[in-house]
């Protein structure tokens, strides 16, 4: 049987939306892309290397070719039976790739609850790492879920679904708020 099927099982890909640090992050490396052309530029006419002023477009390519991935990348989680998956997901030619980030098991999560809420928590002040696999937090079906890992509180920003909702209310006593979502 095909896992997608099956009622314990939940798979979601998004495109993460800049904001915040990473809009900033892209702003700085649209202008280190602008920098470096114009140093490029200034080299090439101080040494009188005129014409490698024709691969200056290539090689601008290629710094943005393996830099821009960092603030333009798709988001995934997969859940099942209980344990969640979360990862980036690589972009290359006509292939994807996934690449695990994070493993958590819902059954000993500290709180699942909508964002909003959680900001107010006390579970959520004591919270030392934030794992960030939303589309946007300002979004309404935003939830956190609150864990503890080698004796560190750390939480996990991500994107809901009716089912995923379903299922980490069954799988979890600590899921509060998350039913109508």
């Amino acid at each position: 049987m095909d896992e997608s099927y099956s009622p314990n099982y939940v798979e979601y890909t998004y495109e993460k939306k800049p904001e915040g640090k990473m809009i900033l992050f892209k702003y700085l490396l649209v202008l280190c892309y602008i920098l470096f052309v114009l140093a490029f530029f200034l080299v090439c006419y101080i040494t009188r290397f005129i014409p490698l002023f024709a691969i200056c477009p290539l090689v601008t390519w290629i710094l943005v070719y393996f830099t821009w991935h960092f603030v333009s990348y798709d988001v995934y989680y997969t859940f099942e039976h209980g344990e969640m998956e979360f990862g980036k997901i690589k972009k290359r030619k006509r292939e994807l790739r996934r690449i695990p980030k994070l493993k958590i098991k819902t059954q000993s999560s500290l709180l699942i609850t909508t964002y909003s809420n959680a900001i107010a928590s006390e579970e959520f002040k004591r919270v030392e790492r934030v794992h960030d696999f939303s589309i946007t937090t300002s979004s309404t079906s935003t939830i956190v879920i609150i864990y503890e890992k080698d004796g560190v509180n750390e939480a996990v920003i991500l994107e809901t679904t009716p089912k995923l909702s379903r299922l980490l209310t069954r799988y979890s006593k600590n899921a509060k708020a998350i039913e109508n979502i």
